[in-house]
């Protein structure tokens, strides 16, 4: 009863708070007036300055880069800085993955290779190959982070399409090139991944990851947990969870960390990707029972 008292608290203290939050949109008047194909973006401080920049990858058309000015308007640097690459992207996440200071940039493509772009704190230069990931991409959902603790940053990008294609974790080796590893430490999921989230969902200290997918083109996917065995490997915990909710989009909540899942979509609540929110797909918030999974 306590805790159904404590959902409910929590329910109403929620809406609440969030009711009385307003947004203005003030993208013309910032200079993000973009007209592109908009497909994932991400916040980052590109030079260092104590300001967040915005990168956004247009899918087709040229890719942006605003420089924040000191918090009163962006302008647009992508040329200058070598990010105006044009390919089909789908997403983009920002991390430093080789612990130089400068943060770097990943594009996920649809049915095209990825791209890593290594900032060198004045400018970009493309590092996929160098970095031994030149590999095709069938989506966009990329996040980085640590899942062996081994200091690096590892980064695991969800693969979309139809044929269905394995998800990519790409191990840091040497601060310098990655090594594919989803399928040998237990990620074997190929059910056309449309958002991923890390999070340590059992406080135990290491980062557990959950793939939203839909396992047949036009169907509603379940999605998957994977719980993070500290030894380099996953285990799939889903229905031991009880988190498989067949025939529904869905809409969890990792902690901290919000996805949202739609048909044919990608995630629009997400650091580096986007999507469009229909109102008749209620998103389904699901309940850490005292972190025993």
């Amino acid at each position: 009863m306590k805790k159904t008292y404590l959902i409910l608290s929590f329910i109403f203290l929620t809406k609440f708070i969030f009711s009385q939050v307003t947004f203005t949109d003030v993208s013309v008047s910032l200079g993000l007036n973009d007209a592109g194909n908009g497909q994932g973006a991400v916040f980052l401080d590109v030079d260092s300055d104590g300001l967040l920049d915005l990168y956004l990858v247009n899918n087709g058309q040229v890719n942006k880069l605003w420089k924040n000015n000191s918090g009163t308007g962006f302008t647009e640097i992508a040329a200058s800085w070598g990010v105006n690459y044009s390919g089909p992207g789908r997403g983009v996440s920002a991390g430093d993955f080789d612990n130089d200071g400068n943060i770097d940039i990943m594009i996920g493509n649809f049915n095209a290779l990825l791209i890593l772009f290594k900032s060198t704190g004045s400018g970009f230069t493309n590092y996929t190959s160098t970095a031994g990931i030149a590999l095709s991409c069938w989506g966009g959902s990329i996040n980085w982070f640590d899942y062996n603790k081994d200091g690096k940053l590892d980064a695991m990008l969800g693969n979309d399409g139809v044929p269905y294609h394995y998800n990519y974790l790409f191990r840091n080796d040497n601060l310098s090139s990655f090594t594919n590893v989803a399928y040998t430490s237990g990620l074997t999921d190929s059910a056309s991944t449309l958002c991923i989230a890390t999070a340590d969902i059992d406080n135990d200290n290491d980062m557990d990851v959950f793939c939203g997918s839909q396992t047949t083109l036009g169907v509603y996917g379940t999605g998957l947990l994977y719980r993070n065995n500290g030894n380099g490997t996953f285990t799939d915990i889903t229905s031991t969870a009880a988190w498989s909710i067949p025939g529904v989009p869905i809409g969890v909540i990792l902690i901290m960390t919000a996805i949202w899942t739609y048909m044919l979509q990608t995630p629009m609540v997400r650091t580096g990707c986007t999507g469009i929110m229909e109102a008749v797909h209620l998103p389904k918030l699901l309940y850490n029972s005292e972190l025993l999974i």
